[in-house]
């Protein structure tokens, strides 16, 4: 299986930046809400026109409890174009009823739901069996934090693992991201996530997160395609 990169942007701007990169997974967000801040219904639709035939990811935002009307509307709103994924945040376990609502109130065609699973907080990986029972096509462990330190940092290894190993039993997509450096991407590339998740790591100061840079994007493609060569 090829480990896909996920690259995180903002607007139409950083969209004509990342269309000439060839990146597997363009994810729509709004960076000034961390850490799952919606960019916008008419963002989200420039974008999608913009890139065309590319494959999108949508962060709908940082709702504890998704099963609201606001929710609802927008993601029926990024389905209507033709989005590959929505990524919508668990932020607590108390509300997984609410999370099953959401997704049974929602005739999600060809997208996938993506849940976001947070570092920051004491994870069960038992929790993934429930995920996958109530709808979810995947899942993506995130940092909520966006401090510059990485998800490296936080996990050790035996967990990263033990996430995607659980993922796959349950016939999951599986995603690492989390403020990920390039030294970072050979160690994670080889637990064989189905991608990682990058937006820092991609910016011209990689502590504000703020603006991308086309170099940055390079290395961070040479780096994968090192790693993939030691497979």
């Amino acid at each position: 299986m090829t480990v896909k990169m996920l690259a995180s942007i903002k607007n139409i701007c950083e969209a004509k930046i990342v269309k000439r990169m060839n990146i597997d997974i363009i994810d729509i967000k709004n960076i000034s809400e961390p850490p799952m801040g919606f960019a916008g219904c008419d963002n989200v639709e420039k974008i999608k026109d913009y890139l065309e035939d590319s494959t999108i990811s949508v962060t709908m935002g940082n709702d504890l409890n998704p099963y609201n009307k606001k929710m609802l509307y927008n993601i029926n709103s990024v389905i209507n174009n033709k989005i590959d994924y929505v990524k919508i945040g668990f932020f607590s376990k108390k509300e997984i009823g609410n999370h099953q609502r959401l997704l049974k109130a929602i005739d999600f065609r060809d997208t996938k739901p993506i849940c976001v699973l947070f570092a920051d907080d004491a994870i069960n990986i038992n929790i993934i069996k429930e995920l996958s029972n109530i709808g979810y096509k995947g899942v993506m462990l995130d940092t909520m934090k966006k401090d510059n330190k990485s998800i490296i940092e936080v996990f050790p290894d035996n967990t990263f693992i033990s996430f995607i190993k659980t993922a796959k039993h349950y016939k999951m997509t599986s995603g690492i991201a989390g403020s990920l450096k390039i030294k970072d991407i050979a160690s994670i590339h080889k637990m064989n996530p189905n991608f990682m998740g990058f937006r820092g790591q991609l910016c011209k100061k990689t502590s504000d997160r703020f603006d991308l840079d086309a170099s940055q994007i390079k290395r961070v493609f040479r780096e994968f395609a090192l790693a993939s060569k030691t497979i």
